[in-house]
Protein backbone atom coordinates (compact mmCIF):
# COMPACT_ATOMS: atom_id res chain seq x y z
CA UNK A 1 0.00 0.00 0.00
CA UNK A 2 1.46 3.39 -1.08
CA UNK A 3 2.21 6.20 1.29
CA UNK A 4 -0.12 9.22 1.40
CA UNK A 5 -0.36 12.65 2.93
CA UNK A 6 1.75 15.79 2.99
CA UNK A 7 3.00 16.90 6.41
CA UNK A 8 4.47 20.32 7.21
CA UNK A 9 6.78 20.51 10.23
CA UNK A 10 7.82 23.89 11.66
CA UNK A 11 10.74 23.94 14.11
CA UNK A 12 13.55 26.48 14.59
CA UNK A 13 15.99 23.93 16.02
CA UNK A 14 17.70 22.36 12.98
CA UNK A 15 18.54 19.09 14.75
CA UNK A 16 15.01 18.61 16.08
CA UNK A 17 13.60 19.44 12.64
CA UNK A 18 15.79 16.84 10.93
CA UNK A 19 14.91 14.25 13.58
CA UNK A 20 11.15 14.71 13.11
CA UNK A 21 11.55 14.74 9.33
CA UNK A 22 13.49 11.46 9.41
CA UNK A 23 10.93 9.95 11.73
CA UNK A 24 7.95 10.73 9.46
CA UNK A 25 9.35 10.34 5.95
CA UNK A 26 9.05 6.54 5.99
CA UNK A 27 5.33 6.76 6.71
CA UNK A 28 3.92 9.69 4.70
CA UNK A 29 4.16 10.73 1.08
CA UNK A 30 5.96 14.04 1.69
CA UNK A 31 7.48 15.86 4.65
CA UNK A 32 7.93 19.62 4.17
CA UNK A 33 10.07 21.48 6.69
CA UNK A 34 10.27 25.10 7.75
CA UNK A 35 12.39 26.83 10.39
CA UNK A 36 10.03 29.77 10.87
CA UNK A 37 6.32 30.47 10.38
CA UNK A 38 7.36 33.19 7.91
CA UNK A 39 7.78 30.35 5.39
CA UNK A 40 4.26 29.02 5.89
CA UNK A 41 2.38 31.22 3.34
CA UNK A 42 4.65 30.24 0.48
CA UNK A 43 4.50 26.55 1.42
CA UNK A 44 0.73 26.26 1.83
CA UNK A 45 0.10 28.08 -1.44
CA UNK A 46 2.48 25.79 -3.34
CA UNK A 47 1.50 22.48 -1.69
CA UNK A 48 -1.57 20.63 -0.48
CA UNK A 49 -0.82 20.23 3.23
CA UNK A 50 -2.81 17.65 5.20
CA UNK A 51 -1.15 17.93 8.64
CA UNK A 52 0.90 20.72 10.24
CA UNK A 53 3.12 20.02 13.26
CA UNK A 54 4.50 23.02 15.10
CA UNK A 55 5.47 24.25 18.58
CA UNK A 56 3.12 26.58 20.43
CA UNK A 57 5.79 29.25 20.96
CA UNK A 58 6.59 30.09 17.34
CA UNK A 59 7.15 33.69 16.32
CA UNK A 60 7.24 35.62 13.07
CA UNK A 61 5.92 39.03 12.04
CA UNK A 62 5.84 38.57 8.28
CA UNK A 63 2.36 37.01 8.16
CA UNK A 64 1.14 38.86 11.24
CA UNK A 65 1.54 35.94 13.59
CA UNK A 66 3.16 36.18 17.00
CA UNK A 67 2.05 32.98 18.69
CA UNK A 68 0.81 29.51 17.95
CA UNK A 69 -2.80 30.68 18.11
CA UNK A 70 -2.23 33.26 15.40
CA UNK A 71 -0.46 30.66 13.24
CA UNK A 72 -3.45 28.39 13.77
CA UNK A 73 -5.91 31.10 12.71
CA UNK A 74 -3.90 31.76 9.56
CA UNK A 75 -3.66 28.08 8.62
CA UNK A 76 -7.36 27.45 9.14
CA UNK A 77 -8.16 30.53 7.09
CA UNK A 78 -6.17 29.45 4.02
CA UNK A 79 -6.82 25.69 4.44
CA UNK A 80 -9.78 24.82 6.68
CA UNK A 81 -9.21 21.08 6.07
CA UNK A 82 -5.66 21.08 7.45
CA UNK A 83 -5.11 19.29 10.76
CA UNK A 84 -2.87 21.35 13.07
CA UNK A 85 -1.00 19.48 15.81
CA UNK A 86 0.83 21.46 18.50
CA UNK A 87 3.86 20.37 20.50
CA UNK A 88 3.28 21.85 23.96
CA UNK A 89 5.24 21.68 27.21
CA UNK A 90 3.62 19.25 29.67
CA UNK A 91 3.71 22.08 32.22
CA UNK A 92 1.77 24.41 29.94
CA UNK A 93 -1.76 23.03 30.19
CA UNK A 94 -3.36 26.43 29.63
CA UNK A 95 -1.80 26.67 26.15
CA UNK A 96 -2.97 23.16 25.33
CA UNK A 97 -6.55 23.97 26.30
CA UNK A 98 -6.44 27.31 24.43
CA UNK A 99 -5.32 25.90 21.08
CA UNK A 100 -7.83 23.05 21.31
CA UNK A 101 -10.62 25.57 21.82
CA UNK A 102 -9.39 27.60 18.86
CA UNK A 103 -9.56 24.64 16.48
CA UNK A 104 -6.32 22.64 16.77
CA UNK A 105 -6.74 18.96 15.92
CA UNK A 106 -4.60 17.75 18.81
CA UNK A 107 -1.81 18.61 21.23
CA UNK A 108 1.18 16.42 22.10
CA UNK A 109 3.77 16.84 24.82
CA UNK A 110 7.02 18.16 23.35
CA UNK A 111 8.66 15.26 25.19
CA UNK A 112 6.80 12.81 22.98
CA UNK A 113 7.94 9.32 22.06
CA UNK A 114 8.43 8.83 18.32
CA UNK A 115 5.63 6.26 18.04
CA UNK A 116 3.15 8.69 19.58
CA UNK A 117 3.85 11.40 17.00
CA UNK A 118 3.78 8.94 14.10
CA UNK A 119 0.46 7.45 15.22
CA UNK A 120 -1.15 10.84 15.68
CA UNK A 121 0.01 12.18 12.32
CA UNK A 122 -0.99 9.01 10.46
CA UNK A 123 -4.46 9.04 12.01
CA UNK A 124 -5.02 12.58 10.71
CA UNK A 125 -3.60 11.76 7.29
CA UNK A 126 -5.98 8.80 7.12
CA UNK A 127 -8.94 10.95 8.12
CA UNK A 128 -8.12 13.60 5.51
CA UNK A 129 -7.75 11.02 2.74
CA UNK A 130 -10.91 9.10 3.67
CA UNK A 131 -12.98 12.33 4.13
CA UNK A 132 -15.24 11.61 6.97
CA UNK A 133 -14.03 8.53 8.82
CA UNK A 134 -13.94 8.95 12.58
CA UNK A 135 -10.67 9.62 14.35
CA UNK A 136 -9.09 6.96 16.49
CA UNK A 137 -10.47 6.89 20.03
CA UNK A 138 -7.48 8.49 21.75
CA UNK A 139 -7.78 11.82 19.95
CA UNK A 140 -9.84 14.45 21.74
CA UNK A 141 -12.19 16.45 19.56
CA UNK A 142 -13.21 19.64 21.37
CA UNK A 143 -16.96 20.14 21.53
CA UNK A 144 -18.40 22.85 19.31
CA UNK A 145 -18.39 26.14 21.16
CA UNK A 146 -21.95 26.69 22.27
CA UNK A 147 -24.10 28.18 24.99
CA UNK A 148 -24.86 25.95 27.95
CA UNK A 149 -27.81 27.27 29.88
CA UNK A 150 -31.15 26.57 31.48
CA UNK A 151 -32.13 30.06 32.62
CA UNK A 152 -34.61 32.37 30.93
CA UNK A 153 -32.05 35.19 31.03
CA UNK A 154 -29.66 33.29 28.79
CA UNK A 155 -32.55 32.10 26.64
CA UNK A 156 -33.31 35.76 25.91
CA UNK A 157 -29.65 36.42 25.05
CA UNK A 158 -29.69 33.56 22.53
CA UNK A 159 -32.96 34.86 21.02
CA UNK A 160 -31.32 38.26 20.48
CA UNK A 161 -28.27 36.64 18.86
CA UNK A 162 -30.51 34.70 16.48
CA UNK A 163 -32.26 37.92 15.46
CA UNK A 164 -29.18 40.10 14.96
CA UNK A 165 -26.71 37.57 13.50
CA UNK A 166 -28.11 37.42 9.93
CA UNK A 167 -27.92 41.21 9.65
CA UNK A 168 -24.79 43.27 9.13
CA UNK A 169 -25.46 45.41 12.20
CA UNK A 170 -22.61 46.33 14.52
CA UNK A 171 -23.07 44.68 17.91
CA UNK A 172 -21.82 45.81 21.32
CA UNK A 173 -21.69 43.09 23.99
CA UNK A 174 -21.76 44.21 27.62
CA UNK A 175 -20.95 42.13 30.67
CA UNK A 176 -18.53 41.41 33.47
CA UNK A 177 -15.26 39.57 32.86
CA UNK A 178 -15.80 35.86 32.38
CA UNK A 179 -19.44 36.00 31.31
CA UNK A 180 -18.74 34.74 27.78
CA UNK A 181 -18.58 37.85 25.60
CA UNK A 182 -16.25 36.25 23.05
CA UNK A 183 -18.54 33.24 22.87
CA UNK A 184 -21.42 35.56 21.96
CA UNK A 185 -19.28 37.25 19.30
CA UNK A 186 -18.29 33.88 17.87
CA UNK A 187 -21.93 32.76 17.82
CA UNK A 188 -22.95 35.92 15.94
CA UNK A 189 -20.28 35.16 13.36
CA UNK A 190 -21.24 31.49 13.01
CA UNK A 191 -24.91 32.39 12.46
CA UNK A 192 -24.13 35.21 10.02
CA UNK A 193 -23.75 35.26 6.25
CA UNK A 194 -19.99 35.46 6.85
CA UNK A 195 -19.78 32.16 8.72
CA UNK A 196 -17.50 30.64 6.07
CA UNK A 197 -15.08 33.56 6.36
CA UNK A 198 -12.45 34.41 8.97
CA UNK A 199 -13.20 35.47 12.56
CA UNK A 200 -10.49 37.70 14.07
CA UNK A 201 -10.49 38.39 17.81
CA UNK A 202 -8.47 41.29 19.24
CA UNK A 203 -8.03 41.81 22.99
CA UNK A 204 -7.69 45.57 23.23
CA UNK A 205 -6.46 45.29 26.79
CA UNK A 206 -3.50 43.14 25.77
CA UNK A 207 -1.63 45.95 23.99
CA UNK A 208 -0.32 49.26 25.24
CA UNK A 209 -1.19 52.51 23.52
CA UNK A 210 1.89 52.50 21.29
CA UNK A 211 1.19 49.01 19.91
CA UNK A 212 -2.57 48.88 19.46
CA UNK A 213 -2.65 51.08 16.35
CA UNK A 214 0.04 48.89 14.79
CA UNK A 215 -1.96 45.76 15.64
CA UNK A 216 -5.23 47.07 14.26
CA UNK A 217 -4.03 48.81 11.11
CA UNK A 218 -0.58 47.34 10.36
CA UNK A 219 2.48 49.16 9.10
CA UNK A 220 4.58 49.62 5.99
CA UNK A 221 8.15 48.36 5.84
CA UNK A 222 10.55 51.08 7.02
CA UNK A 223 7.85 53.17 8.69
CA UNK A 224 9.85 53.01 11.93
CA UNK A 225 13.13 51.50 13.17
CA UNK A 226 11.97 47.91 13.79
CA UNK A 227 9.59 47.72 10.82
CA UNK A 228 11.66 45.24 8.78
CA UNK A 229 8.66 43.89 6.86
CA UNK A 230 5.19 44.97 5.87
CA UNK A 231 2.74 44.04 8.60
CA UNK A 232 -0.89 43.23 7.91
CA UNK A 233 -3.21 44.70 10.54
CA UNK A 234 -6.11 42.84 12.08
CA UNK A 235 -8.69 44.78 10.06
CA UNK A 236 -7.05 43.69 6.80
CA UNK A 237 -6.84 40.11 8.03
CA UNK A 238 -10.56 40.18 8.80
CA UNK A 239 -11.51 41.36 5.31
CA UNK A 240 -14.64 39.52 4.25
CA UNK A 241 -15.24 38.19 7.75
CA UNK A 242 -15.90 39.36 11.30
CA UNK A 243 -13.58 41.29 13.61
CA UNK A 244 -14.20 41.18 17.36
CA UNK A 245 -12.75 44.02 19.43
CA UNK A 246 -12.77 42.80 23.02
CA UNK A 247 -12.45 45.28 25.90
CA UNK A 248 -13.07 48.21 23.54
CA UNK A 249 -13.29 50.49 26.59
CA UNK A 250 -9.50 50.27 26.92
CA UNK A 251 -8.94 52.00 23.57
CA UNK A 252 -7.02 55.26 23.83
CA UNK A 253 -9.00 58.34 22.83
CA UNK A 254 -6.50 59.18 20.06
CA UNK A 255 -6.85 55.75 18.43
CA UNK A 256 -10.64 56.00 18.77
CA UNK A 257 -10.61 58.75 16.13
CA UNK A 258 -8.75 56.59 13.62
CA UNK A 259 -11.01 53.62 14.35
CA UNK A 260 -14.05 55.80 13.71
CA UNK A 261 -12.60 56.86 10.35
CA UNK A 262 -11.99 53.22 9.39
CA UNK A 263 -15.58 52.30 10.28
CA UNK A 264 -17.05 55.27 8.40
CA UNK A 265 -14.97 54.94 5.22
CA UNK A 266 -14.56 51.13 5.31
CA UNK A 267 -10.91 51.48 4.38
CA UNK A 268 -7.68 51.21 6.34
CA UNK A 269 -4.31 52.92 6.01
CA UNK A 270 -1.20 51.23 7.38
CA UNK A 271 1.23 53.24 9.49
CA UNK A 272 3.76 54.88 7.17
CA UNK A 273 1.63 54.30 4.07
CA UNK A 274 -0.22 56.86 1.95
CA UNK A 275 -2.49 54.37 0.24
CA UNK A 276 -5.78 53.23 1.75
CA UNK A 277 -7.12 49.71 1.28
CA UNK A 278 -10.85 48.97 1.21
CA UNK A 279 -12.12 46.46 3.77
CA UNK A 280 -15.36 44.55 4.14
CA UNK A 281 -15.88 43.57 7.78
CA UNK A 282 -18.63 42.86 10.31
CA UNK A 283 -17.80 44.55 13.61
CA UNK A 284 -18.58 43.10 17.02
CA UNK A 285 -17.25 44.80 20.16
CA UNK A 286 -17.36 44.05 23.88
CA UNK A 287 -16.53 45.70 27.18
CA UNK A 288 -16.98 45.30 30.91
CA UNK A 289 -17.02 49.08 31.33
CA UNK A 290 -19.87 51.57 31.09
CA UNK A 291 -19.16 53.33 27.79
CA UNK A 292 -22.00 55.78 28.43
CA UNK A 293 -20.30 56.89 31.66
CA UNK A 294 -16.98 57.09 29.80
CA UNK A 295 -18.68 59.36 27.25
CA UNK A 296 -19.90 61.58 30.10
CA UNK A 297 -16.34 61.67 31.47
CA UNK A 298 -14.93 62.53 28.00
CA UNK A 299 -13.00 59.25 27.91
CA UNK A 300 -14.91 57.76 24.97
CA UNK A 301 -16.18 59.38 21.78
CA UNK A 302 -19.95 59.69 21.47
CA UNK A 303 -19.88 59.24 17.69
CA UNK A 304 -17.82 56.04 18.03
CA UNK A 305 -20.21 54.64 20.62
CA UNK A 306 -23.10 55.15 18.20
CA UNK A 307 -21.11 53.31 15.52
CA UNK A 308 -20.47 50.38 17.84
CA UNK A 309 -23.85 49.81 19.44
CA UNK A 310 -26.42 49.46 16.69
CA UNK A 311 -27.54 46.53 18.86
CA UNK A 312 -26.52 45.97 22.48
CA UNK A 313 -26.46 42.54 24.13
CA UNK A 314 -25.97 42.43 27.90
CA UNK A 315 -24.76 39.20 29.48
CA UNK A 316 -25.96 38.45 33.03
CA UNK A 317 -23.33 37.48 35.64
CA UNK A 318 -23.35 33.86 36.79
CA UNK A 319 -24.62 34.83 40.26
CA UNK A 320 -27.86 36.01 38.60
CA UNK A 321 -28.42 32.72 36.76
CA UNK A 322 -27.45 30.09 39.29
CA UNK A 323 -29.86 27.60 37.76
CA UNK A 324 -27.31 27.32 34.92
CA UNK A 325 -24.55 26.06 37.22
CA UNK A 326 -25.50 22.33 37.19
CA UNK A 327 -25.57 22.14 33.37
CA UNK A 328 -22.34 24.14 33.08
CA UNK A 329 -20.62 21.83 35.57
CA UNK A 330 -21.77 18.77 33.60
CA UNK A 331 -20.51 20.29 30.35
CA UNK A 332 -17.07 21.23 31.69
CA UNK A 333 -16.68 17.87 33.43
CA UNK A 334 -17.27 16.05 30.14
CA UNK A 335 -14.95 18.40 28.31
CA UNK A 336 -11.98 18.15 30.67
CA UNK A 337 -12.32 14.45 31.40
CA UNK A 338 -12.06 13.90 27.64
CA UNK A 339 -9.17 16.35 27.25
CA UNK A 340 -7.12 14.82 30.06
CA UNK A 341 -8.17 11.29 29.08
CA UNK A 342 -9.87 10.42 32.36
CA UNK A 343 -13.08 8.47 32.99
CA UNK A 344 -16.09 10.73 33.36
CA UNK A 345 -16.15 11.86 37.00
CA UNK A 346 -19.31 12.05 39.06
CA UNK A 347 -20.02 15.03 41.26
CA UNK A 348 -21.88 14.95 44.56
CA UNK A 349 -25.17 16.83 44.74
CA UNK A 350 -23.96 18.69 47.83
CA UNK A 351 -21.02 19.98 45.77
CA UNK A 352 -23.43 21.45 43.22
CA UNK A 353 -25.38 23.10 46.03
CA UNK A 354 -22.14 24.52 47.41
CA UNK A 355 -21.32 26.04 44.02
CA UNK A 356 -24.81 27.49 43.65
CA UNK A 357 -24.36 29.26 46.99
CA UNK A 358 -21.17 30.97 45.76
CA UNK A 359 -21.16 34.38 44.07
CA UNK A 360 -18.61 33.51 41.33
CA UNK A 361 -16.94 36.93 40.91
CA UNK A 362 -15.04 35.48 37.94
CA UNK A 363 -18.28 34.18 36.43
CA UNK A 364 -18.33 31.25 33.98
CA UNK A 365 -14.58 31.50 33.38
CA UNK A 366 -13.91 31.00 37.09
CA UNK A 367 -16.28 28.02 37.21
CA UNK A 368 -14.57 26.51 34.18
CA UNK A 369 -11.12 26.85 35.78
CA UNK A 370 -12.37 25.29 39.01
CA UNK A 371 -13.72 22.23 37.19
CA UNK A 372 -10.56 21.90 35.10
CA UNK A 373 -8.39 22.05 38.22
CA UNK A 374 -10.63 19.52 39.99
CA UNK A 375 -10.44 17.07 37.07
CA UNK A 376 -6.64 17.33 36.95
CA UNK A 377 -6.23 16.74 40.70
CA UNK A 378 -9.03 14.17 41.15
CA UNK A 379 -7.89 10.83 42.56
CA UNK A 380 -11.16 8.92 42.81
CA UNK A 381 -14.16 8.55 40.52
CA UNK A 382 -16.11 11.49 41.96
CA UNK A 383 -15.76 15.08 43.10
CA UNK A 384 -16.85 15.69 46.67
CA UNK A 385 -18.15 18.87 48.22
CA UNK A 386 -15.08 19.15 50.46
CA UNK A 387 -12.61 18.70 47.59
CA UNK A 388 -14.33 21.18 45.33
CA UNK A 389 -14.81 23.86 47.97
CA UNK A 390 -11.16 23.56 49.00
CA UNK A 391 -9.79 23.71 45.45
CA UNK A 392 -12.09 26.55 44.48
CA UNK A 393 -11.40 28.45 47.72
CA UNK A 394 -15.14 28.49 48.26
CA UNK A 395 -16.17 29.04 51.84
CA UNK A 396 -18.71 26.39 52.71
CA UNK A 397 -21.24 28.37 54.70
CA UNK A 398 -24.35 26.30 54.13
CA UNK A 399 -24.96 26.14 57.87
CA UNK A 400 -25.85 29.25 59.81
CA UNK A 401 -24.57 29.81 63.32
CA UNK A 402 -27.37 31.72 64.99
CA UNK A 403 -26.68 34.39 67.57
CA UNK A 404 -29.79 33.23 69.43
CA UNK A 405 -32.61 30.75 69.03
CA UNK A 406 -35.33 33.37 69.28
CA UNK A 407 -37.50 32.65 66.21
CA UNK A 408 -37.54 36.27 65.08
CA UNK A 409 -33.74 36.45 65.31
CA UNK A 410 -33.43 33.20 63.37
CA UNK A 411 -35.79 34.43 60.65
CA UNK A 412 -33.90 37.70 60.37
CA UNK A 413 -30.52 35.94 59.97
CA UNK A 414 -31.90 33.45 57.42
CA UNK A 415 -33.38 36.23 55.28
CA UNK A 416 -30.15 38.23 55.54
CA UNK A 417 -28.05 35.22 54.47
CA UNK A 418 -30.21 34.45 51.43
CA UNK A 419 -30.18 38.13 50.44
CA UNK A 420 -26.37 38.03 50.41
CA UNK A 421 -26.29 34.77 48.45
CA UNK A 422 -28.64 36.24 45.84
CA UNK A 423 -26.76 39.55 45.70
CA UNK A 424 -29.82 41.49 46.88
CA UNK A 425 -32.13 40.13 44.16
CA UNK A 426 -35.53 40.17 45.91
CA UNK A 427 -37.30 37.90 43.42
CA UNK A 428 -34.69 35.14 43.76
CA UNK A 429 -34.58 35.62 47.54
CA UNK A 430 -38.36 35.24 47.81
CA UNK A 431 -38.25 32.09 45.63
CA UNK A 432 -35.59 30.45 47.82
CA UNK A 433 -37.45 31.32 51.04
CA UNK A 434 -40.78 30.16 49.65
CA UNK A 435 -42.35 33.57 50.11
CA UNK A 436 -44.27 35.93 47.88
CA UNK A 437 -42.56 39.25 47.12
CA UNK A 438 -45.17 41.02 49.27
CA UNK A 439 -44.42 38.73 52.24
CA UNK A 440 -40.70 39.28 51.80
CA UNK A 441 -41.18 43.07 51.68
CA UNK A 442 -43.12 42.97 54.96
CA UNK A 443 -40.30 41.05 56.65
CA UNK A 444 -37.66 43.37 55.23
CA UNK A 445 -39.45 46.35 56.70
CA UNK A 446 -40.01 44.50 59.99
CA UNK A 447 -36.31 43.60 60.40
CA UNK A 448 -35.06 46.83 58.76
CA UNK A 449 -33.01 44.89 56.20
Amino acid sequence: MGKSGNVLVVEKDKNVLQWIEGMLKDYVKKVITAKTPCQIPKIVHANIVDVVVLPFSCNGDCIDIESGVRVLHYLLKVNPDAKVVFLVSPNDLSSAVKVMKEGAADVISNRFEHKELINRVLSFVKETSSKGKELSHHIFIPPKREFIYHSEKMREVVRTIDKVAPSEANVLILGENGTGKELVANSIHQKSKRSDKIFISVDMGAFNESLIENELFGHKKGSYTDARNDKVGRFEMADGGTIFLDEIGNLDIAVQAKLLTVLEKREVTRIGDNTSKPIDIRLVSATNKSLHKMVDDSEFRTDLLYRLNTVEIELPPLRDRQEDIPVLVSYFLSMYCALYRKPLLKIEKSAITCMQNYDWPGNVRELQHVIEKSVILAEGDRLTKEELCQRAHIKDDDEISFSSYNLEDVEREVINKVLRLKSGNLTHTADVLGLTRASLYRRLRKYQL
